[in-house]
């Protein structure tokens, strides 16, 4: 009754298609585990643990665009058949303290994360 956890998993599916010539088309399939643990120390203090992973799948800049369009050209951007999606690791620990006094509600929270 004091620890409980929480798990899941994110699928995800990207593609992004060359439309040059079609020889650049890249596509991928990510799953992206989270993980939560809630520790009840007492009625007035709970700790929570966390693990998430994230992505950003392979893309062109829109800086890039925007630096080369000012010229009205153009524009080709090629992207490498080997792009991968980056992946992110995600930690947070957060301390809530809570109670009553003198008929006043008060909750109290440390977060951090990294």
């Amino acid at each position: 009754k004091k620890i409980k956890f929480s798990t899941g998993l994110r699928y995800d599916f990207y593609k992004i298609t060359d439309q040059i010539d079609g020889t650049g088309n890249i596509s991928g399939n990510i799953l992206l585990p989270r993980v939560t643990v809630l520790y009840n120390m007492n009625d007035g203090l709970q700790i929570r643990g966390g693990y998430a992973m994230g992505y950003r799948s392979p893309q062109v800049f829109d800086e890039d665009l925007h630096v080369e369009s000012s010229g009205a050209k153009r524009i080709y951007h090629i992207n490498s058949p080997y792009l991968t999606e980056e992946t992110s690791d995600s930690y947070t620990l957060s301390a809530d303290f809570s109670g009553i006094m003198n008929f006043v509600n008060y909750k109290f929270t440390i977060e951090g994360f990294y």
